[in-house]
């Protein structure tokens, strides 16, 4: 089903007070970019391919960090917010291609479920998710049921709380109230998730 990052609806998160942000200042296409440091935090914990896809780039903040040190990145967004080669592509209504890459992002929560469990069925064997996202992602029983299909490989758990910025405003969020961490899918891995702290 196609998914309307305009349409501006408020979530349960929202509605529930879980979120920092009003409803009347909330991104309507929940366009929160990440730091660079949270970049920098999960490269110093894990391994990754040449090749990286960022499906929902924004301003590049996460693309920026992996082309710096040499990494090949493809990114797309649903509309243009300032990286350079953005393909313009909606995520959700796009013909599902196998991904030979893998993919680090910080999807729209209020379509998280079907970004992680669609990034984590398109990665080709030999290829990781990695996903900036708030530590309830853990929760709820629809959630559950998805872990039994595309469980996190590792858990790293932000120790001091990071700040993504609405529209990439940095200068505007000197604070936060949301724990996060960086949820990362294996294709080869079997077992148990494992937790840690960065």
């Amino acid at each position: 089903m196609p998914r309307d990052f305009r349409r501006g609806q408020a979530t349960a998160f929202i509605t529930n007070g879980c979120s920092n942000h009003s409803d009347k200042d909330r991104q309507v296409s929940d366009y929160y970019a990440s730091p660079i440091e949270a970049t920098e935090k999960l490269l110093e914990v894990e391994k990754f391919s040449h090749d990286i896809y960022e499906p929902f780039v924004g301003g590049g903040h996460i693309a920026k960090v992996f082309q710096d040190l040499d990494y090949t990145v493809e990114g797309a967004d649903i509309e243009y917010r300032g990286w350079e080669g953005t393909k313009i592509i909606d995520f959700f209504t796009e013909e599902e291609k196998p991904v030979n890459a893998d993919i680090v992002t910080n999807p729209p929560y209020k379509f998280v479920e079907e970004c992680w469990s669609g990034c984590c069925r398109r990665i080709t064997e030999g290829h990781k998710v990695a996903m900036l996202l708030k530590l309830t992602f853990l929760e709820g029983q629809s959630r559950k049921k998805m872990f039994e299909l595309y469980p996190p490989t590792r858990i790293h758990v932000f120790s001091k709380r990071i700040r993504p910025a609405m529209n990439g405003e940095f200068d505007k969020y000197k604070t936060s109230a949301i724990a996060y961490a960086w949820f990362v899918y294996d294709k080869q891995f079997k077992g148990k998730p494992t937790v840690d702290w960065i």
